[in-house]
């Protein structure tokens, strides 16, 4: 039988949750080190920039990641069932 990734596949959310912890730690390492050393290539502000930027958008997706994940709610019914009177 042909494997459909899924959402509800536990492997998935744990990939994609290391992924962004990564990219979460990579910005850590932008702002807190790099911008701190004497003349970086780029500029202080841009390693700041970008750091704060991977910060944010990593924990704006791992939190949509775990309220998805964790968090679903029920699916309402859209219509009632009408039966007609004779």
């Amino acid at each position: 039988m042909k494997e459909t990734k899924s959402n509800k596949n536990s492997n998935y959310f744990l990939l994609k949750a290391a992924i962004s912890i990564l990219v979460n730690a990579l910005g850590f390492y932008l702002f807190i080190d790099v911008s701190t050393r004497y003349n970086p290539k780029f500029g202080n502000t841009f390693y700041i920039i970008v750091g704060c930027l991977l910060i944010a958008i990593t924990g704006i997706y791992l939190w949509l990641l775990i309220k998805d994940t964790f968090f679903r709610e029920k699916k309402r019914k859209k219509s009632k069932a009408v039966f007609l009177k004779k």
